[in-house]
């Protein structure tokens, strides 16, 4: 039996507001464990031309800063709010702090869904070989003739501070 999160996902979906549905296809590139890769295609039917979708790694990259302290995960999208996870959360819920990286790994987990004609992308960050602090959540919009990323939030299971 298939196991689901490694099969093709096919879609219909208006993602560039021309009141025609696009084919999304997504597929599974690379897996295994604590690894799920997926990567998207977004076809127009009727010339099977292909709409560019901007790389969610090359976004966080260039929008999103963290910084591992002595006290805590410090995680800053756009140059905005900053989100603070205390050290004691963090090694309660995900690892022991010897074991953590020296800044948050992102690549390990991409993956991608479809919601209401939008593409979204899932991107986890990585403390530890095996612990997850969260996931980036990035919301793309049809722009410039192709998809970008135009919305990035970070969810966690773990409680966290958030300043601005």
């Amino acid at each position: 039996m298939p196991v689901k999160a490694l099969c093709p996902e096919l879609s219909y979906a208006d993602v560039d507001r021309d009141n025609k549905d696009e084919l999304i296809i997504i597929l599974c590139t690379g897996e295994g464990t604590g690894v799920l890769i997926k990567d998207i295609h977004v076809i127009r039917p009727d010339d099977f031309s292909e709409i560019t979708v901007e790389n969610p790694l090359d976004t966080l990259k260039s929008r999103v800063h963290t910084q591992i302290t002595e006290k805590d995960v410090q995680i800053t999208i756009d140059q905005k709010s900053l989100i603070v996870f205390p050290e004691s959360e963090v090694i309660d819920r995900t690892a022991m702090k010897k074991s953590w990286f020296d800044n948050l790994a992102m690549g390990s987990i991409v993956d991608y869904e479809m919601d209401n004609n939008r593409v979204i992308a899932r991107v986890g960050a990585q403390l530890s070989p095996a612990g997850f602090l969260g996931d980036f959540i990035l919301t793309f919009e049809y722009t410039d003739h192709e998809l970008k990323v135009s919305d990035i939030v970070f969810s966690s299971f773990i409680k966290a501070e958030i300043t601005d």
